[in-house]
């Protein structure tokens, strides 16, 4: 198997997608719950030395942020996180950082499962990864050979006393890790503009749909 290969659990959506962000709005009726979903499909780029043929290897990740309301209860955002490899006995690390112009924060993960999945086709697509310049962007042309892949997840809960400080970063980067490997994923300027726009979104729902204070509580 070749060494450069860039393994994508979003691929599909890469090659048959102009935008890497999406957003839409949630309202269950059923559930009596609001909310907005944001979905961005990101690349993580190995922190290890020559992790392969050209120097570099890159991972494709799926990243869900979900801002939930339900009836007469307080909000809650988490952060759904997906990559797709080859069978390999390292896992996602439950633990990740959010590095806010250069501030780190440790996320730990709610939720996991790692499961065996299906072969895939060969499937080439170019992608493009921030650089240093925020406003650059550089193209990777990418490989996926068929195979036996699995599908790695977690889940974190993003508190409430983060969503400002992510909403007036300029630099949002995280670190995660398969085993002992660590991967930089940072956001271009359009993903940041993207991720800053849901929150402020998520923040301004939020205050729109608080439960109504106990009559003992309101302020005369």
């Amino acid at each position: 198997m070749k060494q450069s290969i860039l393994l994508l659990w979003a691929v599909l959506f890469l090659s048959s997608c102009v935008s890497t962000s999406h957003m839409v709005e949630i309202n269950d009726p059923y559930k009596e719950t609001k909310g907005i979903k944001l979905m961005q499909n990101l690349i993580g780029k190995s922190a290890e030395k020559n992790a392969s043929i050209n120097g570099s290897r890159y991972y494709s990740f799926s990243f869900g942020y979900v801002l939930e309301i339900k009836k007469n209860e307080l909000a809650s955002l988490t952060l759904a996180i997906q990559t797709q490899t080859p069978i390999r006995t390292d896992e996602l690390d439950s633990v990740i950082f959010l590095n806010l112009d250069n501030e780190k924060i440790k996320l730990v993960s709610s939720d996991s499962s790692l499961k065996k999945i299906g072969k895939r086709p060969n499937t080439t697509t170019s992608v493009s990864i921030a650089t240093d310049d925020k406003k650059d962007e550089q193209i990777v042309i990418t490989t996926t050979e068929n195979g036996n892949y699995q599908l790695m997840y977690h889940q974190y809960t993003i508190p409430e006393n983060l969503w400002v400080s992510i909403a007036n970063t300029e630099d949002i980067q995280y670190r995660l890790y398969i085993g002992k490997e660590g991967i930089d994923v940072k956001l271009n300027l359009a993903q940041t503009t993207k991720l800053k726009e849901f929150l402020n979104n998520s923040m301004h729902l939020r205050n729109a749909n608080l439960p109504p204070t106990p009559e003992g509580l309101k302020k005369l």
